[in-house]
Parts: structure tokens; C-alpha cells; sequence
């Protein structure tokens, strides 16, 4: 009997220890679970908000990003409320992840600016962490300024457990808009190492100080992180546009010596954080990005996009080197990798997100298969790319909204379409991203964008998140592309935004 009841005991026992680290587990599980509600004013129920969530680092963190990027949404409840439940994700080691909510309720946003197509941020790119519990009340400005940002057209009230990190960045955005730029560089190309964007660092990391008891080491890192990263770019940004006549006249021993000045103050603000704390931040990856720009266009001039890929693989390893590879090839200055310098990126890669989107963009390769896509047109009939099969096609994506999508139609590609008008083997295909139809509808009608003349097809309803659009990972418009008559791609670059490269493209794709 007592060997019975000993094995009671030890079976209750065992089966106590796993009923307890259930309830741990469930506990662990729960806490990590990140809970956002958003009010936002003037809803109804049928309205839906969408969060976009991203993994460490900010790797693929951008507006343009976002049908890369995990969705979560929500519709509005009875009081008024968008709630949100978002578990972390598998590939995601860090407890901090990024969310922007883009996508305001849409007639809201149609009343206010022409702009329809990717959303708006309403909610910026925030750094959050598993286990937040955060209250958002959002109150949007009478017109929204689509060119002055998320900071600017709308008031927040925070509140809940991580709160006070998102109402510090929000504080730290005030004092950077805030503040007159001054001279970033005199007279004799000497590097100000006292200029306005350096001074928002001092003063932002100040501000920041007041608040470091009451927050942990690790979210004060991250604040830091983006005083110092997110003004360094702008700086660098301001740089090469503004000064890209002083740059152009200067010797090669003044570059190097602003170049070394401006490095070492670089390096120097970046020594103050811990590696561990800016490998999370999407905003070190982009001031890296830029310094490489800056680098490249100081020493090489107009030249400067054919030693761009050189100089990160020379200047960087590991998983910023893919990183960096990833911001190179999803800006315009990544339209015309080739494809050695892309399979160099895909076998070098050691972080499996920056290699899967690499995999993505070598699809455009010339040479590979196009993508079948089944697209209404402004009939409501289906049209598929191998209708066409036996002819040259070139196809233009664009949104309404897009002014350089105007301007690429009116300027170049509406003089292509008119010399080949008559030409029965070449045929013109828009693909707009327009997610309201009756916007892409009106659009059309005015002809800014296209004519009535070409096949004009809509993503149905689907922007970004269309088939077609991911299938080849297009993130900046007008994107044109030219199609063999074998179905295969045959130039995917930037050279098609001129019309003589367009006329000889084609012309030689008619010949093969």
C-alpha cells in the first residue's frame, strides 16, 4: 500500500509541476502579447484600420514596404474603438518589433487629399515592445498636409504601459521640426561639427536625460538610438543635395579631409550605443545608407551609383552588410543592379529575411519568365498577359497622386505610344494601384496618367497587395517594364524612363 501511495504522490506531483509550467507558459505567452486600441474620431462601423508589423531591426520597415510586412486588422467596435491583439512573430528573437498604421478609414482620407493609393501613416513607424498595453486617442487637423508627415497632421493622447517611449518620440519629432536649419558647411568646405542637426542630437539626448529613471535601460537605448540616427540622416540628406556644386569643384584632399571630419562625428555619436541596441533600429540601417550615398556622390560625382553596391560590400559585413544591400536595392538607386552584383547579395547573405527578399527582386532579371497576371480593365473584363504572347508589351505602374507618374507619361511616354500607334505587335498596358476604383476611374478620364488609346487595367481594389505588384516587388512609380514576345522579361531598370532608350528597346525586342 505505501508503494501506492508513494506513486500518487509522485504522479500528483509530476502532474502539479506541468499543470504549473502550463499556467507559466500561458502566463509568458499572454504578457508578450502586445495590445494597441485607437480611437479615432467621425467613424462608422464599416470603417477598418490595419496594423503593419515588423520584424528586429526594421528590415523591410518603409511605407513601401508594407505587403511585405505582417497585417493585423481591426474593424470599429460599438464605442468607437479599433483593438488590436499582436503576438510576436516566429523569425523575431528581439521583445521589440515596429508597427505603423497606415491606413486611415478611406472617404476620410479622400476628403482631404488627392493622394488615395498606399494610405497614410496615421500611426508612424513606432518602436514597441511584447507585453505593451497602449491607448491611442487620435485627433487628425482640419486638412491633412500630405507633404509635412504624420507629425504634423495629428495630435495624439497616449496612455497604458509603454506609453510614455511612444510620447517621447512623438516630443523628440517636435524638437527636430522645430528647430532652422543653419550652415552645414563654410565657406572652404570645412565640415560644421556645430551645425543645427548636431545641436538636435545635444539638445534632443538633454530632454531625453530627464526622463532615463523612468524607463528601462533597454527603451532608453532605443530613444537614444533614434535621437541619434534619425537626425544624422536627415543631416546627410541635406548634405548631398545642398552642396552638391561645392562637392562637384572641390579637390580630392579637401573631400577626404570633410569626409573625415564628418566620420568622426559620426563615429563618435554611434559609439555611445551598444551595437546590440542599433541593430534594432530601422533608423540606424537608413543613416548608414545615407552616409554610403554621401561617401559615393562626394568622391565620384554624377558617378556615383556605379560604386554604390562596391562600397557597401567593401565598407560592411554580416547581417548590416544585407541590410544595407536591402535599402540599396528597394530605393530608385537599386533599379539597376546587375545581376552578378544580385547573386553575389543572395549567396553572401546570413539573415533569411534579407535573403528571401533578394530571392523576390531576382525575378526581374531579364531572361526570366514574366508574371501571368489576370487584371480587369475599365470594361470589368479580365485581361491576362498571355492574351498578348507573340508581341512586344510594355507596361507601365503608376497611382493617382504620383506626379512623376504625370510626368513620365506626358513627357516620355505618350511620344513612345505615338510613333507606335500603328505597330500591331507592340502593345501599351497601364497597371494602376489605385485602391478606389472610382478614383482610377476619374483619373483615367482626365489623361494625365494614360489614354484610352492603351490597355488600362486596375490591381482590383488590392494596391501594393496585388499578385502582380509582389510578384515583382515594385516599391517606387512610375515603374515601366518591357516584355519579349516570348513572354520573358527583357528590360526591368531605369533606363526606361527615356524615350530614346524606350524606342530602341523595343525596337530590338521586336527583332528577336
Amino acid at each position: 500500500m505505501k508503494y501506492f501511495f508513494t506513486a500518487l504522490i509522485i504522479f500528483l506531483g509530476i502532474n502539479n509541476a506541468k499543470a504549473f509550467n502550463t499556467i507559466e507558459k500561458l502566463k509568458r505567452t499572454k504578457t508578450r502579447e502586445t495590445i494597441i486600441r485607437i480611437f479615432y474620431p467621425n467613424t462608422t462601423n464599416e470603417d477598418t484600420l490595419v496594423i503593419y508589423q515588423s520584424a528586429l531591426g526594421g528590415i523591410l520597415v518603409d511605407i513601401q514596404h508594407l505587403e511585405l510586412m505582417k497585417s493585423v486588422k481591426s474593424g470599429r467596435d460599438k464605442r468607437g474603438w479599433f483593438n488590436f491583439k499582436i503576438t510576436p512573430l516566429k523569425s523575431d528573437v528581439s521583445p521589440y518589433f515596429y508597427v505603423c498604421i497606415s491606413q486611415l478609414p478611406r472617404r476620410k482620407i479622400e476628403l482631404q487629399s488627392k493622394n488615395t493609393n498606399f494610405g497614410y501613416e496615421m500611426i508612424p513607424f513606432f518602436l514597441l515592445k511584447n507585453g505593451d498595453n497602449i491607448v491611442i486617442q487620435v485627433t487628425p487637423k482640419a486638412v491633412l498636409d500630405l507633404g509635412r508627415g504624420y507629425r504634423h497632421n495629428f495630435s495624439y493622447r497616449i496612455s497604458g504601459k509603454g506609453a510614455l517611449m511612444q510620447r517621447l518620440r512623438i516630443s523628440l519629432d517636435s524638437i527636430q521640426y522645430h528647430s532652422s536649419p543653419d550652415v552645414l558647411v563654410d565657406s572652404n568646405l570645412i565640415y560644421n561639427k556645430q551645425n543645427y542637426a548636431n545641436k538636435i542630437i545635444d539638445n534632443s539626448l538633454s530632454y531625453l536625460k530627464k526622463y532615463q529613471h523612468e524607463l528601462t535601460v533597454a527603451d532608453y537605448a532605443q530613444l537614444k538610438a533614434y535621437c541619434v540616427f534619425s537626425n544624422k540622416s536627415q543631416e546627410t540628406l541635406l548634405l548631398r543635395h545642398l552642396y552638391k556644386k561645392d562637392f562637384a569643384k572641390a579637390t580630392d584632399k579637401q573631400k577626404k579631409t570633410f569626409l573625415n571630419s564628418y566620420d568622426s562625428t559620426y563615429d563618435a555619436l554611434k559609439g555611445q550605443i551598444a551595437p546590440k541596441t542599433y541593430f534594432r533600429s530601422k533608423d540606424f540601417i537608413e543613416s548608414e545608407f545615407e552616409k554610403v550615398i554621401f561617401h559615393s556622390k562626394v568622391m565620384n560625382g554624377d558617378h556615383y551609383l556605379d560604386s554604390l553596391f562596391k562600397l557597401i560590400k567593401k565598407e560592411n559585413s554580416g547581417e548590416i552588410r544585407d541590410r544595407l544591400y536591402v535599402e540599396y536595392l528597394s530605393s530608385i538607386y537599386g533599379t539597376d543592379i546587375r545581376p552578378e552584383q544580385l547573386e553575389e547579395a543572395i549567396i553572401t547573405a546570413s539573415n533569411p529575411i534579407c535573403k528571401k527578399y533578394f530571392m523576390q527582386r531576382a525575378k526581374r532579371i531579364p531572361g526570366n519568365s514574366a508574371y501571368n497576371f489576370n487584371l480587369q480593365d475599365s470594361k470589368g473584363n479580365m485581361v491576362k498577359l498571355s492574351d498578348f504572347k507573340g508581341k512586344v508589351i510594355l507596361i507601365d505602374f503608376w497611382y493617382t497622386g504620383c506626379s512623376s507618374c504625370i510626368n513620365f507619361y506626358q513627357n516620355v511616354l505618350s511620344k513612345v505610344e505615338a510613333k507606335f500607334e500603328s505597330d500591331t505587335n507592340v502593345v501599351f498596358i497601364t497597371v494602376s494601384i489605385d485602391k478606389v476604383r472610382e478614383v482610377w476611374e476619374k483619373t483615367l478620364i482626365k489623361g494625365q496618367y494614360t489614354s484610352s488609346k492603351v490597355i488600362n487595367l486596375y490591381t482590383n481594389g488590392q494596391g501594393v497587395a496585388n499578385d502582380v505588384i509582389k510578384y515583382y516587388g515594385i516599391h517606387s512609380f512610375p515603374q515601366p517594364i518591357l516584355i519579349g514576345k516570348d513572354q520573358r522579361l527583357k528590360v526591368f531598370d531605369s533606363t526606361l524612363r527615356v524615350e530614346e532608350n524606350i524606342m530602341s528597346a523595343i525596337g530590338k525586342a521586336k527583332m528577336e
